[in-house]
């Protein structure tokens, strides 16, 4: 996949990325937070990079199914992938504390 981007692809990043923003700032703002600059282009990148991520698997899913069409299944498979993978995280996560938790007693 090129990383070069035609007007029409770079126009559509830039305006998913601003609709991020907005989201963003929007959230922080109930929360009474503010979002950095930098805060705020990291999240629109990494927004880009999931969504992109998730429309390439949802295809590759599709083509393994021998589809030309992405079909709810295929997205609902890519969102289980993601929830496995949080999931694996956070038992990580509860290991590691616990870990630390065993090292304090010491």
């Amino acid at each position: 996949m090129s990383d070069v981007l035609d007007d029409g692809s770079r126009a559509i990043e830039q305006n998913f990325k601003a609709r991020v923003f907005r989201i963003a700032e929007s959230v922080a703002r109930e929360n009474g937070r503010v979002v950095t600059p930098k805060a705020m282009h990291a999240i629109g990148e990494l927004s880009l990079a999931f969504s992109k991520s998730c429309a390439r698997d949802a295809l590759a899913y599709a083509r393994h199914a021998s589809r030309d069409v992405i079909t709810r299944a295929d997205v609902d498979l890519r969102a289980r992938r993601v929830r496995d993978a949080c999931e694996r995280a956070r038992g990580r996560a509860r290991d590691e504390d616990a870990d630390d938790d065993v090292n304090d007693e010491s």
